[in-house]
């Protein structure tokens, strides 16, 4: 809740789109790339096709049928969705879930049991019971008391500082990186290479983790599978509301909904992470300056399980890239200028607070 009151005040003082205009060039055209592996990644893991193994993660034994069937669910959806996608079919994506669940049906990964005895009506009638969420909110709003205790200390308050701290960077990084990025594939940037209307995009998702948080949910904030929507042309407000009616609806239809096994849902993955992975051809990989920090962001994302901090090693080393390489170029200019041209200081002042908060974030720990 603190950290998305910052993230509000940051968001209307437009202090928040000052430092998220500020990433540099090469880690923007990173982070759809790095999108893209990430939601991949993602689908692939729910899909059971890669799974934990001596390499921390490996493929799945494909040998075995047990094991193999999941993955082949997920592989014949995908497919439906490609070639669906090929011939212009409008809901590939959608096809291709409804035929990867039915093909899971013989295969035994579409479990149908929970259609038995299910509860076709919300219970309404236990939202205000003792175990409910409502009354686990009252008891979260009347806790203040424990949260206090832990300002007796200087290391306990540090320690929640540094936290609140942590979760405002990860909640800001994150909308930058999904807005930006299914903007970016989605044509959507103006003339200066920034998000249109970043703003009101901002304060929206700032609003939505206040309420989130009072509510007691996990947070509320832009989340990457978005980019699917994108991707089959949703572009408008519109497109959000029309999704959240339907969700409304499928209050009343959560048995039908529980029975599309994740590896149906993870074939609409895969091919929106096929999508997002296209713009890697705007990245400038002949100056290594360039291309290293980019690289790191866009495999960051899936390796590290986190799109803020694939953003942050990138800026990193980014920064000190471009900082070491000032000072060897001060240094030969002032040997010799009539052979060297005087450097030009590439780094935005916002760019090197960014880089100070990545490190704090990475090097201090929380828990003290």
């Amino acid at each position: 809740l603190i950290s998305g009151i910052i993230f509000l005040i940051l968001s209307i003082a437009g202090i928040r789109e000052k430092i998220l205009n500020a990433v540099p060039e090469t880690i923007r055209k990173a982070i759809p790339v790095g999108i893209g592996l990430f939601i991949a990644y993602v689908g692939l893991q729910g899909a059971n096709v890669i799974v934990a193994g001596p390499t921390i993660t490996t493929l799945a034994a494909l040998s075995s049928w047990e094991s193999a069937k999941a993955p082949l669910v997920c592989f014949i959806g995908l497919l439906v969705i490609a070639i669906l996608s090929k011939l212009n079919v409008k809901g590939a994506i959608l096809i291709g879930i409804i035929v990867a669940t039915i093909v899971g049906i013989p295969a035994g990964v579409t479990d149908l049991s929970r259609l038995k005895g299910a509860q076709w009506l919300p219970h309404f009638d236990k939202l205000f019971s003792s175990d409910s969420s409502v009354s686990s909110l009252i008891a979260t709003w009347t806790s203040w008391k424990d949260f206090g205790a832990l300002f007796t200390t200087f290391s306990g308050a540090l320690s929640v500082i540094l936290t609140i701290l942590s979760f405002t960077m990860i909640d800001m990084f994150d909308t930058f990186g999904t807005l930006y990025g299914t903007c970016r594939r989605a044509n959507m940037l103006d003339e200066n290479g920034n998000v249109p209307r970043f703003r009101q995009a901002l304060m929206s998702d700032a609003v939505a983790t206040v309420v989130g948080a009072a509510v007691g949910t996990s947070t509320v904030t832009t989340y990457v599978e978005s980019a699917s929507g994108v991707s089959v042309g949703g572009r408008t407000g519109l497109t959000a509301l029309v999704v959240a009616l339907f969700f409304l609806l499928a209050l009343f239809l959560t048995p039908l909904f529980m029975i599309i096994p994740s590896e149906a849902s993870a074939s609409a993955l895969i091919y929106v992470g096929v999508l997002m992975i296209a713009t890697v051809k705007d990245i400038n990989f002949e100056d290594p300056s360039l291309a290293v920090p980019a690289f790191i962001t866009l495999f960051g994302m899936p390796l590290a399980y986190s799109i803020t901090d694939g953003i942050g090693l990138g800026i990193i080393s980014y920064v000190l890239i471009k900082v070491i390489l000032y000072v060897i170029n001060i240094i030969k200019y002032a040997s010799n200028k009539e052979k060297y041209e005087k450097p030009v200081w590439e780094i935005h002042p916002i760019t090197l607070v960014i880089f100070a908060l990545f490190v704090l974030k990475y090097v201090v720990p929380t828990d003290f």
